[in-house]
C-alpha cells in the first residue's frame, strides 16, 4: 500500500480568544525566501472561508486585539491566497488530521504564519516548540495581556519605541517595525537579511524569544506594498 505524502499535519483546538475552533495547521513546504525552507504553523479559524469569501471578523479567534495590523489593513497576510489554500487542501486530504511531533524534529518551525500563538494555552504552544529540536521563530502581538510565560519562547511584536520598552519592561525581546529612515536603539539589532538578502531567517535564528543566546532586540524597517505602509505610517505618526 502507498503511504501517502501529507504537505503537513493539524489538529483543531479551540481559541482561548474567543472559544472559537480553529486549525492549528504545520506546513512543510515553505517557498518563503525571507525566512527560508522552514515548517510553517498557521493558526486558522475553522469557519472562514467560505465557497464564496471569507468571514474577516472570524479573526477575532486568531488575532489578538492588540494587533495594530488586525484592523489597519496593513496585515502582510493575504487571506484569498495562502490561508484560503492551506483549509482547502485540509479538506481533500492532504494533510494529517493529527499534528505529527516527530516531523517538526526535522526542522525549524516558524509560528503564526498567519495568527498569533498566544490564541492557544501556553502549554500547548510550549510542547510544540519542545519538539523543534532543529529550532523554532516565534512573534506575539498578544504580550500586552498573553500568558507572562510566553516571554520565555516568543518575540514581543512592536510598532512603537513607547511599546518595544513596554515590552522590555515586561521581560519580553522584541521584533520592532520602524518607519523608513527611523532610528535604531543601542539595544537593537537591524535584521540580517535587511542587510543581505542571502541571510535567511532558518540562517540567522535570533527571533526566538529568551530561549536564545541573542539578547539583543530586533528591528526591521517597514516593508511591503504601498498602501501597506502608508497605514504603518499613519498609525505611528499618531502615535508621537
Amino acid at each position: 500500500m502507498k503511504i501517502k505524502n501529507f504537505k503537513g499535519s493539524y489538529t483543531i483546538a479551540q481559541s482561548i480568544y474567543n472559544g472559537d475552533s480553529l486549525y492549528a495547521v504545520v506546513n512543510y513546504d515553505s517557498r518563503n525566501s525571507k525566512t527560508g525552507n522552514v515548517y510553517q504553523l498557521s493558526f486558522i479559524p475553522v469557519d472562514m472561508f467560505t465557497d464564496t469569501g471569507f468571514d474577516k471578523s472570524s479573526d477575532d479567534a486568531v488575532c489578538p486585539t492588540d494587533c495594530f495590523f488586525k484592523d489597519s489593513n496593513a496585515c502582510y497576510v493575504n487571506l484569498a491566497y495562502a490561508p484560503r489554500a492551506i483549509v482547502q487542501s485540509i479538506k481533500a486530504g492532504n494533510y494529517q488530521p493529527k499534528l505529527n511531533y516527530q516531523m517538526l524534529s526535522k526542522n525549524i518551525l516558524r509560528l503564526g504564519s498567519y495568527g498569533d500563538c498566544s490564541c492557544l494555552p501556553y502549554e500547548f504552544i510550549e510542547k510544540i516548540i519542545k519538539s523543534c529540536k532543529q529550532g523554532y521563530l516565534n512573534y506575539t502581538h498578544g504580550w500586552k495581556s498573553c500568558d507572562p510565560r510566553f516571554a520565555n519562547i516568543a518575540m514581543a511584536s512592536v510598532e512603537t519605541i513607547a511599546d518595544k520598552e513596554l515590552a522590555n519592561s515586561m521581560g519580553y525581546r522584541t521584533f520592532r517595525v520602524r518607519p523608513i529612515d527611523g532610528e535604531i536603539l543601542n539595544d537593537e539589532l537591524l535584521c540580517p537579511y535587511e542587510k543581505n538578502n542571502f541571510i535567511t531567517c532558518s540562517m540567522c535564528m535570533k527571533c526566538n524569544g529568551n530561549n536564545g543566546k541573542s539578547k539583543k532586540n530586533i528591528v526591521v524597517t517597514v516593508h511591503g506594498t504601498a498602501h501597506k505602509i502608508k497605514s504603518y505610517e499613519h498609525f505611528n505618526l499618531k502615535q508621537v
